[in-house]
């Protein structure tokens, strides 16, 4: 990476860029909470920054940027193929001092090369029992690594690093990058304990959201005079895990509104 490079440092007279890896705008509506909270805070301290999304569901997000976003592929395909060869091939001879063109490169790399840093949004990474991610986990960052554009990791959790094939990889890549963001106290612990890891405490980068004010028209539902009003919020997330246990979670969650009405 190169040492000093920082966002500010766009060319004089030319919005700095910015790429935000594994995010969606559809879908995980945690990864794109992600995106927006990055998409404020970027622009509210530099109004005319331009964003290269790298998502997964490229096809759909297209259709659903803001101004200023435009849309790059990071498909699990994408990532192990051309993302990959490409940047190694541009890394390799950009460290022998041959400069190739950018526009050689393909959408997610070719971003990555015009920007002044990449942002890793990813969720919960370099995990004990995560290891099928890791791949994904190392790929969304690694061309930024080759390319030599400052690398960080947003505010997530990480570890622990007690496994020897997530340990290793971890400690291996995390301190190419130039900060990693630890979202709580035990995911810096466990990060410390890496070592040469330039790592910082953060809250989840979704609390710097703002609130946006109700469509014109939607009211929300008001209980009926002392009574009380519940939400629920289901997950498909823990749907699916109680499915590979055997568990009803949908039942569960009927019987558990059905006890609330009739307790009242």
């Amino acid at each position: 990476m190169e040492p000093g490079k920082d966002i500010a440092d766009a060319p004089e007279n030319q919005a700095p860029e910015v790429v935000i890896s594994a995010v969606t705008l559809s879908g995980n509506k945690g990864a794109e909470g992600m995106f927006w909270a990055l998409y404020e805070g970027v622009s509210a301290k530099f109004p005319q920054a331009r964003f290269h999304v790298a998502t997964y569901y490229p096809k759909i997000d297209r259709e659903r940027t803001p101004e200023r976003v435009s849309v790059v592929s990071s498909t699990p395909k994408a990532l192990v193929g051309k993302v990959f060869v490409s940047s190694l091939l541009y890394g390799l001879f950009r460290k022998v001092g041959i400069k190739l063109p950018k526009g050689m490169l393909p959408g997610f790399p070719r971003a990555i090369a015009r920007s002044q840093v990449l942002l890793d949004a990813a969720g919960v990474s370099f995990s004990d029992g995560r290891e099928k991610f890791l791949p994904f986990n190392i790929l969304t960052m690694l061309p930024a690594v080759l390319l030599g554009t400052p690398a960080i990791k947003c505010s997530q959790a990480l570890g622990p690093f007690k496994g020897r094939i997530n340990r290793g990889a971890a400690g291996w890549f995390l301190p190419k990058l130039q900060r990693v963001f630890a979202r709580g106290g035990q995911t810096l612990r466990f990060v410390e304990d890496l070592g040469r890891v330039e790592v910082s405490l953060a809250s989840d980068l979704v609390f710097n959201l703002k609130p946006q004010p109700l469509p014109p028209g939607l009211k929300l539902p008001r209980a009926p005079e002392g009574g009380l009003l519940v939400g629920i919020s289901p997950s498909s997330l823990v749907e699916s895990k109680c499915r590979k246990r055997g568990l009803d979670y949908c039942g569960t969650l009927a019987a558990f509104i059905h006890t609330l009405i009739r307790e009242g």
